[in-house]
């Protein structure tokens, strides 16, 4: 399952969990966004029980998303962030192959 992050469950899908999350930012109106999201929904399942995956909309409405995305130094989308405690670990800018994700994914798992 692929979260969708906001102001109400930010603090406790993102900052509060024990498992690494992988915060993918997008816009709605975003071919690679959207391009991207089969890839998402795999990496999903496959982390089930050992990660959080999950998705951030920066359209001009979602404030809150906006300066979450400011924080993180999001410039472009599609971009993604892994966390793990709190913390920035990794980024990928644009879409990947599932592959990269997943490696990124085991070798955070593993610290």
């Amino acid at each position: 399952m692929i979260n969708e992050i906001n102001e109400d469950n930010y603090e406790t899908i993102v900052q509060q969990t024990e498992k690494p999350v992988l915060l993918d930012f997008y816009l709605s109106v975003c071919k690679p966004c959207q391009f991207l999201l089969p890839t998402l929904e795999k990496l999903a399942e496959e982390f089930a029980d050992t990660v959080v995956v999950a998705k951030m909309c920066l359209d001009d409405e979602f404030k809150f998303n906006r300066e979450i995305g400011v924080h993180f130094g999001i410039f472009s989308v599609p971009t993604v962030i892994f966390l793990h405690h709190g913390k920035l670990v990794g980024r990928k800018g644009g879409p990947q192959k599932k592959e990269e994700y997943s490696a990124i994914l085991s070798t955070i798992i593993k610290k």
